[in-house]
């Protein structure tokens, strides 16, 4: 599911936020101008670039603070 889809479920009944942060990541940087713009209506995202062909240990600091991943849009050769 795209984010746009998850994060309007990731509120409680009362519209409280039910998650601490969320890390947008793309494969470049160059496509975070547009990433924000489409989800400026939500808080506590964050923007980190990941190559998934690539080892995830090496490029993300602390690969055990995420409790969920959710890859969309996503294609491996």
């Amino acid at each position: 599911l795209p984010i746009c889809t998850i994060l309007p479920h990731l509120k409680s009944t009362y519209g409280e936020r039910m998650y601490f942060s969320y890390t947008y990541t793309d494969i470049s940087s160059g496509f975070f101008s547009a990433a924000k713009e489409r989800f400026k209506d939500y808080e506590g995202i964050t923007y980190a670039v990941l190559d998934i062909s690539k080892d995830a240990a090496e490029q993300i600091q602390d690969l055990g603070s995420f409790d969920l991943v959710v890859a969309s849009n996503v294609r491996l050769y």
